[in-house]
């Protein structure tokens, strides 16, 4: 990947203080993200909603969220765009996906054909890495092209302006704006270095009747708990071929603190107002990986264990599941901690995934959170490129040896901008974006699995595939035991 097409010098974060703006004037602003997996919360709206109401008691706020495990007249396009006429917001913001651009353009669309007026708004992994391919869409009118907070800010603030057409033509850091020429006014990325300077996540905009509860936020956790995702921070130090994170760690490296932690005792304080508001029962954190400092960790495991007192999950790698962390770990209410295998031949792991931990290391991470009462989940993918038949069976007899209390397996989606997407890419492996199943768990829910690259030599066959990613069905249906 050629990154130096897609790098913009990044300004350090400041405090989030309203922008300029007319107090008279008042703007309603619609939130949108696509979710086909079940969860109906989105952490990045979360956010924003947070930024909004804390700072702007002059903008309306309402979520018309495309979620496709309600029934289709909930999700539909024809429902969405009586929502989208209804509310005539000013602005529109998706935060998508990139495995989702395909799915949310007619939603884009619909925006356009029923409130021409409004301008429309894609955040999220889409523009960040595909920013020329986004805002070419004829129906998008901005992008945001780093972390949002303080850019959404200075859009607003320039909305609510006597002449918002004028402010909006010059360029506003992180976001790209179409001009009315046609010319694009490409703002620098904004990287938010200091977590604290803004609001912590606010989950009423996805309330319904004032509760969270009954709206599948977690698709792995205990069912019979309500659970609540927070995150203690961003970044992921690790550079994994397949994962969106590594093509972010370049882009903004040299350009500021990319890991970066939430205050502690902050943190705690509005988890605890969190467990009083929302009767929480359960925290998943949805941190990129948990572990990224473990003395931060560890400190935060003795305040949470004696202000906080529930069981959680989290994300890590099984390099930093020693026992003695395992222990401190379970002592402080950790109930799960998920962790990625994806391929179980070594070989593969190492030369095609940049992962070069041995399976002795993940057989004894395993075991660690398992003897101290710790359940296990573990991540797998199947059909990348290059991965042979023989490969993917070492991760099935792998997952069998450890038998986590959840093994979950995803087919392999091409993330462009990632390494491994440029491998496929270079090898002529990419089929037409519009073939590639973009829902991670479709072929669980309907068992039929589907192949999301060219058959090539060195890799699996359609039917190869077929095969072996309905064993691992078989194996997850008969396997799969996580309980409270």
């Amino acid at each position: 990947m050629q990154l130096s097409k897609i790098k913009l010098p990044f300004p350090r974060s400041r405090r989030a203080e309203p922008a300029a703006s007319n107090p008279d004037q008042r703007l309603t602003v619609a939130f949108s993200f696509y979710a086909p997996e079940g969860a109906q919360l989105s952490m990045p709206l979360a956010v924003l909603n947070a930024l909004v109401k804390q700072r702007f008691p002059n903008v309306d706020r309402h979520l018309v969220a495309i979620n496709k495990t309600l029934p289709e007249d909930q999700y539909s396009v024809a429902w969405f765009r009586s929502r989208i006429a209804e509310i005539r917001p000013d602005l529109m913001a998706f935060s998508c996906m990139c495995p989702h651009w395909r799915e949310i353009r007619v939603y884009i669309d619909a925006v356009k054909e029923v409130s021409p007026g409004t301008r429309v708004l894609i955040g999220g992994y889409q523009p960040i890495l595909a920013p020329d391919e986004t805002i070419a869409y004829p129906a998008v009118d901005m992008i945001c092209v780093g972390d949002g907070e303080q850019p959404f800010a200075d859009l607003l603030g320039r909305l609510l302006a006597d002449d918002a057409d004028a402010a909006l033509r010059e360029p506003i850091a992180g976001l790209w704006a179409k001009r009315p020429d046609g010319s694009i006014a490409k703002g620098e990325r904004f990287l938010n270095e200091d977590l604290n300077a803004y609001p912590f996540p606010d989950y009423s905009l996805f309330e319904r009747d004032g509760s969270l509860r009954g709206l599948g936020i977690s698709v792995f956790g205990p069912q019979d708990k309500f659970i609540l995702p927070v995150m203690t921070g961003r970044g992921c130090p690790y550079q994994c071929t397949y994962c969106s994170n590594t093509t972010l760690l370049q882009m903004y490296k040299g350009e500021g603190s990319y890991i970066r932690k939430y205050d502690i005792d902050a943190l705690i304080a509005e988890m605890q107002a969190l467990k009083a508001h929302y009767g929480v029962e359960y925290f998943e954190f949805w941190d990129e990986l948990f572990m990224v400092n473990v003395k931060y960790a560890l400190a935060f495991f003795e305040q949470y264990r004696e202000k906080i007192n529930l069981p959680f999950s989290i994300n890590a790698r099984v390099e930093r599941m020693d026992e003695a962390f395992c222990k401190a770990a379970r002592d402080a209410g950790c109930h799960t901690i998920w962790f990625g295998i994806e391929s179980g031949s070594e070989r593969y792991r190492e030369t095609r995934l940049g992962r070069k931990m041995k399976n002795d290391d993940i057989l004894r991470a395993a075991e660690n959170a398992g003897r101290v009462g710790i359940q296990r989940l573990t991540f797998n993918i199947v059909g990348m490129p290059f991965e042979t038949i023989g490969d993917s069976e070492e991760t099935l007899a792998l997952n069998r040896a450890i038998s986590p209390e959840f093994f979950h397996f995803f087919t392999y989606i091409p993330l462009e901008g990632t390494p491994l997407y440029d491998v496929a890419k270079r090898s002529q492996l990419l089929i037409d974006k519009d073939l590639v199943s973009s829902d991670y768990l479709e072929g669980r829910r309907a068992n039929r699995f589907h192949l999301n690259l060219r058959e090539h030599p060195g890799g699996m066959s359609a039917g190869e595939f077929s095969d072996i990613a309905g064993r691992m069905a078989v194996f997850q249906n008969e396997n799969n035991r996580l309980a409270l």
